[in-house]
Order: structure tokens, then C-alpha cells, then sequence
């Protein structure tokens, strides 16, 4: 399998260590492919733009209530959730034009190998939740199929179609968020869940991929996939701490097994 067909999109927020070690796997496993980093809350990160080839956007987001504790979580409201969309659109235009898939990545995903097989629907990742029942007749009601193609799966380290996501997007005017948020909270806080939400409009059938699954937070198991979600030991730490981080003896054991 071609590696050049995978482009990364990757938002992040006051988390350069995840960021620093995340670069790293997606480099040792892809080396040419392109990487569209995008950073709020400051510019943290911003040194690995040109050590790894990084393609760099500066955001500028002013912090308060729940975004300060959920640094790495871009979206609070329609009007934040609409705007990560409009950012993976651009990327997807841009420093990802020439991919056919696009991972969505966050600061607790890990790149564990090579992926060896791509969703034969157009995009897939792992199970998180399922609409509410209100928002699940609203869908019904708009002809829109639902049952498995309507989960929560666009977690981190899910993967869709670069045109997908592009079809999809030029349809957008045509979706009431707001319906939807008032009738499923999840809509309105969670990035994967626009995503979601938007793929599903555009008859983007979710399914469960077998090169992704969740992981523990300093679990002591070995992983054999290679994404592994929810890998959170380098959230919200300065770069300097992080030689202090990778000593833990539950943060070796991770890389000892999972590097």
C-alpha cells in the first residue's frame, strides 16, 4: 500500500509534549506524508514545523470557562465546531490536496505501524456513543439512514476520504446544527462529533476499522493495532517536562512496547 495516500490533520492546544512524541510516530511510519498542524491557546508547538516537515497554522482563540480545562478540545458551540470544520476543508484544499485519505488526529492518538487496510465504506474509526433517540428520528425523519452509520466515530485516529469529506463540506448550508445540538448536547461540544455528523449528511457510511482500536491510559497492555486512541500521558505539559514524563515507569513500559 501506497504510504503517500495518508495525509494527517491535527489540532491541538497547550499540549507540546503529545505533540513532540505524536510528530515523531506519525514520521517514523510516514516520513513524506504531508502533516496539517493547527494550534490555538498559543504556539507551543510551533517548533516542529520545520524539524519534521510540518505545515504550521497559528490560531487564535482567546481561553475562558470550559475551553481552559478542555485545552485540546477546539470546539464550544456551533459557531467553534463549524469554524474546525471550515479548517479541515482548507487543509483538505491545501497541505492535503494530494492524499485520498485523511486521519483526524488528536493529542491522544497513537500511530503504532503502517496502516494495512482502509475502510471500505469511505471512513471508519471506533465506536464512542450514538446519537440520542431525538436526534436519531430527526434523521429518520429527513430520510437520512441511521442504525451504524449514525455512531459517534470519528474519534481520534479515524480516517475518511479526502473527496468524502469535500462533497460533504459543500453541502454544509444545507444542515440545521442547531436543530441538531438541541437535540443532541453532544453536537454542540465535541469535534469528532461534527465530523460525524457532516459525513453522515453526505451518505458517509461509518464503520468499525480494524487498524484502530482504544487503548487504556497507562494501562500496563500491549497494543497490536496501529492507532491506538486514548493515550493521554503527554497532555498538557511544558516541553521540558518531558524527559521527566517518558522516566514514569507506566510511560516506558508504553514505549517500550508501543515505539
Amino acid at each position: 500500500m501506497n504510504k503517500d495516500t495518508l495525509g494527517f490533520f491535527y489540532q491541538s492546544a497547550k499540549s507540546p509534549c503529545a505533540v513532540e512524541m505524536n510528530i515523531g510516530q506519525m514520521r517514523k511510519y510516514y516520513p513524506n506524508s504531508p502533516i496539517a498542524l493547527w494550534e490555538d491557546l498559543g504556539e507551543d508547538s510551533k517548533y516542529v514545523t520545520k524539524r519534521w516537515n510540518v505545515d504550521y497554522k497559528r490560531l487564535y482563540r482567546l481561553p475562558g470557562g470550559k475551553q481552559e480545562y478542555y485545552k485540546s478540545r477546539p470546539t464550544n458551540g456551533i459557531a467553534e465546531g463549524l469554524k474546525y470544520l471550515n479548517r479541515i476543508f482548507i487543509s483538505c484544499l491545501t497541505t492535503l490536496k494530494d492524499v485520498e485519505w485523511i486521519m483526524h488526529y488528536e493529542d491522544d492518538v497513537w500511530l503504532n505501524g503502517i496502516i494495512t487496510e482502509f475502510p471500505k465504506s469511505g471512513w471508519g474509526g471506533g465506536f464512542a456513543g450514538q446519537w440520542s433517540d431525538e436526534l436519531l428520528s430527526h434523521l429518520q425523519e429527513k430520510g437520512i439512514k441511521t442504525g451504524r452509520s449514525t455512531l459517534h466515530g470519528a474519534c481520534g485516529g479515524v480516517v475518511f476520504k479526502r473527496q468524502l469529506f469535500i462533497d460533504a463540506y459543500l453541502n454544509i448550508q444545507n444542515i440545521d446544527w442547531k436543530i441538531a445540538a438541541d437535540l443532541d448536547p453532544m453536537v454542540s461540544d465535541y469535534s469528532d462529533v461534527y465530523i460525524s455528523y457532516l459525513l453522515s449528511h453526505n451518505g458517509g457510511y461509518w464503520e468499525e476499522w480494524n487498524q484502530w482500536e482504544q487503548g487504556g491510559y497507562e494501562d500496563y497492555k500491549i497494543y497490536k493495532k496501529p492507532v491506538i486512541h486514548n493515550i493521554k500521558m503527554w497532555y498538557y505539559h511544558p516541553l521540558e517536562n518531558l524527559n521527566i514524563i517518558n522516566s514514569q515507569d507506566k510511560v516506558k513500559f508504553f514505549l517500550q512496547h508501543h515505539n
